[in-house]
């Protein structure tokens, strides 16, 4: 099984030098993995720094790590169960032998008898571990929502699931808040406050602005500033211009909303405010 999967799949991405810590995102995440809330939701569009943030908490966090980083050919269930035990074997080198040693088999194999099996193999390990699955969004097949479902409802207590997405993914979400088993950050907790602007343009572009320039920024863009790279560019009369870094990046950032179901207009107007700002925004 190993030689047919492609293992950087499986690599826990490294913390960015320099980023923004999201100090209050961070605490936040610590405080619910102490609370034992099995599932962490982080859903918000492209652009807000979610595998980022992730990937920054992770190298704080004194647990076992495994990451999974799915495409669209991982809606094959098959296919998905795979990399999720080659993941899982990360933590424990004996889960899903049994779970493989079914899907080897001939003949059409029910579901619930793999996700059982499957299940009962997590559960027999005593190593606490985070495991996180990036870029759900691309999931579209009903089994392998039914197999998260499962292991959602019936939560292996030394796992700690996080999914990262641009989009709500079909489970039961409704019930799992009741039951208070699971930690959300969305789009609005993801926006760059005040505070996290004014030190993303001072680490990530090396530029110090006053107050009152770094709030304009904030509110203009919404905090939606994860997917620009802005740069000081001096004018012929002395001033500087914000401007984007590539010529290209509104273009695709407009394509990307088309993609995020109900925040259409939300995004576009971002896009607008930011190409704006660049255009017409001067500072002495």
């Amino acid at each position: 099984m190993e030689s047919l999967l492609l293992k950087t799949k499986l690599h826990v991405p490294k913390p960015i030098p320099g980023v923004v810590r999201r100090s209050r995102l961070l605490a936040k995440l610590n405080e619910r993995l102490g609370l034992g809330r099995p599932f962490t939701l982080i859903s918000a569009p492209a652009g807000y720094g979610k595998t980022t943030l992730v990937a920054d908490w992770l190298d704080g966090v004194n647990q076992v790590q495994v990451w999974l980083s799915l495409d669209e050919h991982d809606n094959d269930p098959v296919r998905f169960i795979k990399y999720f035990i080659a993941a899982l074997q990360v933590v424990d080198k004996n889960i899903g032998l049994e779970t493989t040693r079914l899907l080897s088999g001939s003949g059409m194999l029910p579901l619930q008898a793999v996700e059982v099996t499957l299940i009962n193999e997590i559960v027999a390990t005593s190593e606490p571990f985070i495991l996180v699955l990036d870029d759900f969004h691309v999931i579209r097949h009903e089994s392998v929502f039914h197999l998260v479902q499962a292991l959602l409802d019936n939560h292996p207590f030394y796992m700690h699931l996080v999914m990262i997405t641009r989009e709500d993914p079909a489970l039961s979400l409704p019930r799992l808040r009741v039951r208070n088993q699971m930690t959300e950050l969305r789009m609005e907790d993801l926006r760059f406050d005040l505070d996290e602007t004014g030190d993303f343009l001072a680490t990530s572009v090396s530029v110090k602005l006053k107050h009152e320039e770094v709030s304009a920024l904030e509110v203009r863009t919404e905090g939606w500033i994860g997917l620009f790279r802005v740069h000081r560019r001096k004018s012929g009369h002395g001033y500087y211009r914000w401007d984007m870094a590539e010529q290209g990046i509104m273009a695709m950032i407009l394509s990307k909303t088309l993609e995020v179901r109900g925040e259409y207009a939300v995004l576009t107007e971002s896009c607008r405010s930011f190409r704006n700002l660049s255009l017409a925004m001067e500072f002495p």
